[in-house]
């Protein structure tokens, strides 16, 4: 429910000219909330509590709220009705809604935004340097809303004083404070006002400034009362000068009479005494925390609250630090505790936002990685896939489009939606699912850019929700369909004209980032549950009448409250000019810490206040400094108390698996139990846990969708670069620049039939450093020409199905990428192709045992006799590739090595494993059996205790 009401505005009732505004001193022996009931209904005598004649101001909504609540449950304790008072916030008087003559609109906040934007986006910079001295990087809309924004700000805070931009530049000139630059400041509002006289629209600093001085209220308002508003602006305290000469105005103020010298005419904390009031905590040791940072500070708070059947009826927290929100939002729930904010929020944060942000994102890149994040947000790819759904279509399950949609972009890396489409239709088999995403998502682009986006964005929407399920008790859902509502006003605003005149925003990117910066704004206000626990704002605690309150958050820059390194406005220049600044901030938070201690000094009542130490960042925090407000002779004591010792970080729990995996137990049916890749050994002998759940289980580690190639890709790249010029003419040539030829237009071949014309850079930079590498390669195969080595075959089978290669009842499977042969002797090599460092064949495949490996604990087959060191198999790849010609009755004499193609020249090279003997082929046979006969044995625990790399980490 709001909390302004709209009045029926007549002239004001004559009264007694010598009306004036009346201070009235509660005390603060109870807390506000209870006081101020008991002060409205002092005159309370027959049945009905009549308070309608009174318009009461009150700080905040959430104040207002509670007010009204206190007044009917008061009223309940007699049976009676009540006939409320009309209870507002301090921008009321300051309101259109007391203005009843006016003949124009007010510039909603939209068209404020706008004017500016258009006011900022059309002027010449170069005469405005003192404002702009340097341009923006880029002159675009998004800029000119922000600057606005800053803009704006400004104004706001000198039209709390009652100034303009053309005011201050007056009383700042005279005073030689930046008179060029408020001069400029001037200039740029007196434009932004012109647009809107010619939009016929009044500028809201006007409304505001010639409603403090010429508004109304109703007739039947008689008493105006000013209740616990603790730093009412100057321009509101003009406001009430003007009302309090036509009708009876009271400021209410929760302190004793004995401080009235504290307080001036309206009810405003005077800096020159609660800068220096000392502030009395008691029970200073047990009533002052600390906690190290955030989270901390949320568990201690439900430590302290405890655990109560009724605990928002008896306990109320206050938080200054925004940054505790959700800490303690989170703490509350996994106790099952609901809590409210009733400063509302962000509309920002909502999910609606964020589909909006993304598809903003995805309209200004053309990205195909965006497209992939849209069709992840729930709704849409079922869209997709219902989208022209017909029976002579290809229906789509959601998971299996985005499964083919993922699949595609690791394999092609398309940068765009132009890119995809182009690479899709390219292929020898179009991807029909990726067609119908592309065909979807272009054609609702091309209708935004072509249709009124009031029109067609509610209608992409429609959409996506028609089949959502709303529950209207689920928070979640309220969430969603408040987000929906402001959304629609924003709409609303664009059909009633508002980017009629506004030439920047004629495109959907823009039309898009303008509405999504004005949603950005907004706040959503959710219904709150009756037994939820309020996480009120600094202002709100006086109104708390809570037995237990709790204050966290107490932080220096939150409490008191400090606006540092204005850009235009800093303290000095607020001071100067009359606005609100740090000392009267700081004069105001004095005063409701000292209620706030006051009202719960007796044993009924408790306060608990906490500070942090750092931030959810890591940055380190100040204590208020209010908590240092004390006689001197006790200042080294309160520091002692606060500092002895740092809070220590918040112990981790015991290390433990969120979840436990359970995987399943090996099923005859698994291909490790028929066949087994020669790199399926390297897995093995690695962990026989992690190669079960790669190879039995086909478990893989998923990054998400990759914007470059990533090590496999790239080797296999430059795999079939040298595959497809073993396979041509060209490879008896001796002649390096013609090979490396060769490999250049191979390469691009092979790019742009997989990737598309238009390569992203990662993928360009990528290119380049294969052509290189094989660059650097073309001479090391033109010199191997020369020496006599002849390409005898590549991409050669182990084994054939006609004569497979069992080994105890397994068969090995796998390519020897090439075979070489010598002409003068005859005798021939196996190259395996690498692209990552340059190793030596020995140690990428057998290495010492290292300090937590017992031999006796291994079994014999892994270990190797090195001298008097014992080795161990990590990998039995070539010797693998040797075992298998010799099974295919090879006589010829054999050596296996590495063609590594490095990211440097120098690792450019051919290795070769000279001593791969008899003796170690016997042993890496014997391993290799060891290995196949623990597969068929089940033998996959335990887990290795280290690995290298672990895609299985936890």
């Amino acid at each position: 429910m709001s909390d302004q009401f709209d009045l029926p505005l007549f002239e004001n009732k004559p009264v007694a000219n010598n009306a004036e505004v009346v201070r009235t001193f509660l005390g603060w022996e109870h807390p506000l909330l209870t006081l101020a009931v008991e002060h409205l209904t002092r005159e309370w005598t027959d049945r009905t509590l009549d308070l309608s004649n009174n318009l009461v101001v009150v700080p905040t909504r959430q104040a207002g709220r509670r007010l009204r609540s206190s007044l009917a449950l008061h009223a309940s304790t007699r049976d009676a009705a009540v006939l409320p008072p009309t209870v507002v916030t301090p921008d009321f008087l300051l309101s259109a809604s007391c203005l009843p003559a006016l003949d124009k609109a007010v510039a909603t906040r939209a068209e404020v935004a706008a004017a500016w934007a258009e006011t900022l986006l059309t002027i010449n910079l170069d005469e405005f340097r003192h404002v702009f001295p340097i341009d923006p990087g880029e002159r675009r809309l998004s800029w000119a809303l922000y600057t606005a924004d800053d803009l704006i700000g400004v104004q706001n805070l000198l039209g709390d004083a009652g100034l303009t931009m053309q005011t201050a530049a007056t009383e700042m000139a005279a005073e030689g404070l930046e008179p060029q630059r408020w001069e400029e400041l001037s200039r740029l509002e007196r434009i932004t006002r012109h647009l809107f006289s010619a939009r016929n629209r009044m500028d809201p600093q006007d409304v505001r400034l010639q409603a403090a001085n010429e508004g109304v209220l109703p007739p039947r308002i008689d008493t105006l009362v000013i209740l616990g508003v603790p730093d009412p602006s100057p321009l509101f305290c003009r406001t009430l000068r003007h009302h309090g000469g036509r009708l009876r105005c009271e400021v209410v103020i929760h302190a004793p009479e004995s401080l009235a010298e504290s307080f001036d005419e309206f009810g405003r904390p005077r800096t020159d005494h609660w800068l220096e009031r000392p502030i009395e905590i008691p029970n200073l040791q047990q009533s002052v925390h600390q906690a190290i940072d955030p989270q901390t500070q949320a568990e201690r708070i439900t430590a302290l609250v405890g655990t109560r059947d009724n605990l928002s009826s008896v306990t109320a927290i206050g938080v200054p630090d925004p940054e505790l929100l959700l800490p303690l939002k989170e703490v509350f729930a996994a106790r099952g505790q609901a809590t409210f904010n009733p400063a509302g929020e962000k509309a920002s944060n909502q999910a609606l936002a964020n589909l909006l942000r993304t598809l903003h994102r995805l309209a200004v890149s053309d990205s195909f990685l965006l497209f992939l994040d849209l069709l992840r947000i729930p709704g849409v790819v079922r869209q997709v896939c219902d989208w022209q759904a017909r029976e002579d279509r290809t229906a789509f399950d959601p998971a299996d489009m985005l499964a083919a949609l993922d699949d595609f972009q690791r394999r092609h890396l398309p940068d765009s939606l132009d890119a995809a489409d182009h690479i899709n239709r390219s292929c020898d088999r179009s991807n029909p699912a990726l067609s119908r995403a592309l065909s979807w998502i272009q054609t609702w682009l091309r209708r935004f850019e072509r249709e009124r986006i009031w029109e067609v964005l509610p209608e992409f929407l429609g959409h996506l929700y028609a089949e959502a399920e709303f529950d209207p008790a689920d928070s979640f859902d309220q969430a969603f369909a408040s987000t929906t509502r402001l959304l629609h006003d924003i709409l609303d605003s664009f059909e009633a004209g508002l980017l009629r005149d506004l030439e920047c925003a004629a495109s959907f990117p823009n039309r898009l980032r303008f509405l999504l910066h004005l949603l950005e704004q907004e706040s959503i206000y959710q219904e709150r549950k009756p037994e939820a626990l309020d996480l009120q704002g600094w202002l709100e605690l006086p109104w708390e009448d809570a037995s237990h309150l709790v204050v966290a958050g107490l932080n220096d820059g939150f409490v008191p409250e400090s606006l540092k390194g204005h850009a235009y406005l800093p303290d000095g220049a607020r001071r100067f000019l009359g606005l609100r600044h740090n000392e009267t901030r700081h004069a105001r938070d004095a005063y409701i810490l000292s209620s706030l201690l006051a009202c719960r000094s007796n044993q009924d009542r408790k306060i608990d206040l906490l500070f942090g130490r750092r931030s959810g960042s890591g940055d380190p925090l100040r204590p208020s400094r209010l908590l240092f407000a004390c006689p001197p002779e006790e200042l080294a004591g309160r520091v002692q108390a606060f500092f002895q010792e740092e809070p220590k970080p918040r112990e981790a729990p015991p290390w433990s698996l969120t979840w436990q995996l359970t995987p399943p137990l090996p099923d005859d049916s698994m291909r490790i139990f028929a066949r087994l890749p020669v790199t399926g050994f390297r897995d093995y002998l690695s962990c026989p846990f992690r190669f079960y759940l790669r190879r039995g289980l086909g478990m893989e580690l998923d990054e998400g969708p990759p914007v470059e190639l990533d090590a496999r890709d790239f080797g296999t790249l430059c795999h079939q670069v040298v595959e497809e010029f073993a396979a041509h003419a060209i490879r008896d040539s001796d002649h390096h620049e013609e090979i490396a030829e060769f490999f250049q237009d191979t390469l691009d071949t092979i790019v742009t039939r997989k990737y598309g014309e238009d390569l992203p850079v990662p993928i360009l930079v990528q290119r380049e450093s294969a052509r290189q590498r094989l660059k650097w390669w073309a001479s090391i195969e033109a010199d191997q020409r020369k020496q006599g080595w002849q390409i005898l075959d590549y991409e050669s089978d182990l084994d054939s199905e006609d004569a497979p290669w069992i080994v105890n009842g397994i068969r090995i499977t796998g390519k020897i990428d090439r075979i070489e042969r010598q002409s003068s002797d005859e005798s021939l090599r196996v190259l395996d192709f690498k692209t990552g460092k340059l190793k030596k064949p020995r140690s990428a495949h057998l290495r010492n045992l290292r300090s937590h490996e017992n031999p006796s604990q291994l079994a014999p087959w892994i270990m190797v006799p090195e001298g008097k060191r014992m080795q161990r198999w990590i990998d039995l790849q070539l010797p693998l590739y040797l075992l298998a010609l010799r099974a295919r009755g090879c006589q010829e004499s054999v050596v296996a090595g590495y063609a590594t193609l490095g990211r440097a020249k120098s690792e450019v090279a051919l290795e070769l494993w000279e001593d791969l003997d008899g003796t170690l082929l016997a042993a890496a046979m014997k391993c290799a059996e060891g290995v196949i006969d623990s597969i068929t044995a089940r033998r996959f625990w335990p887990p290795a205790e280290r690995m290298d790399w672990d895609d299985f980490e936890t």
